[in-house]
């Protein structure tokens, strides 16, 4: 992956993350902050699992081109 493109997940990750110790902060005060931390940093990190999954996944409809002779590939993506 290219490291330039994950810079706004990560960002967006991060403020989900602190949303989520926010969130715990005020409304689970009796919980230790090792508990907080670490459910703020689960629940990004499932989050961004699921979503990989899902784009890995998919199953997008494809349109062969109408050109005789043509060498269609199984798979996306570029040869580099």
């Amino acid at each position: 992956m290219n490291p330039k493109k994950s810079i706004p997940w990560s960002i967006f990750m991060v403020l989900v993350g602190t949303i989520i110790l926010y969130f715990l902060e005020s409304e689970f005060s009796h919980y230790s902050l090792i508990a907080k931390v670490f459910i703020s940093a689960f629940i990004p990190i499932v989050i961004s699992f699921l979503t990989v999954a899902y784009f890995f996944f998919r199953d997008p409809e494809r349109i062969p081109p109408q050109i005789d002779n043509a060498i269609l590939s199984p798979a996306d993506g570029k040869v580099i």
